[in-house]
């Protein structure tokens, strides 16, 4: 299988890096980060102290805003997870992300941005106000004899899987906390210069 992956510049902290891009809800979206760290030469070490993620909503009826982020170092020192929270509706284009310096080997170190989706109304409805919540939910088909629309809800299936994936996103698949819409392209790599 063909591996792609992007590349982080942490040592850049001058434009905004292009960490992931995505489509939900019809709407085409890329997330960019600007990244605060010092280089600790003598272990050839990034220490990252903070991160400040912008979403942008190019194309597409409906805006996605960040709603939460993390970022944490897997059993393997060299792997990272960046977990990044998007829900419709909101106009949160910003989100700053304390670090805690972390420690980031410079050059062998990949970061593996896990973006998830919250339900697009605070409700938890498939239908509010006309919008349809279409990453959660599947509509289609006529009204029962009292008006109602069954709204089954999706099931995800991870469409591809790495043998290398890292055992925290695996167990998050199985056990969400987060919610399980927006199934499609949730994932990339990010290897850091």
């Amino acid at each position: 299988m063909e591996t792609f992956a992007g590349y982080i510049d942490l040592k850049d902290n001058s434009e905004w890096q292009e960490i992931y891009s995505s489509q939900l809800y019809d709407t085409f979206f890329g997330i960019f980060g600007i990244f605060s760290c010092d280089k600790v030469s003598e272990n050839d070490h990034y220490i990252l102290s903070k991160m400040k993620l912008k979403i942008i909503n190019y194309k597409g009826v409906c805006d996605l805003g960040i709603t939460d982020a993390e970022i944490f170092k897997t059993r393997d020192s060299s792997k990272f997870v960046l977990k990044i929270e998007v829900q419709a509706l909101k106009s949160s284009t910003t989100f700053n992300l304390e670090c805690n310096n972390l420690k980031i080997p410079q050059n062998q170190a990949e970061i593996l941005v896990d973006r998830r989706v919250k339900k697009m109304h605070s409700d938890g409805s498939a239908l509010l106000n006309g919008l349809f919540d279409n990453e959660f939910y599947y509509r289609e088909g006529i009204a029962d004899d009292n008006g109602n629309l069954p709204f089954p809800k999706r099931t995800p299936i991870p469409l591809v899987w790495s043998d290398d994936l890292p055992k925290e996103i695996l167990d998050e698949f199985i056990s969400p906390s987060y919610g399980v819409g927006g199934s499609k392209c949730p994932r990339r790599r990010i290897k850091v210069l």
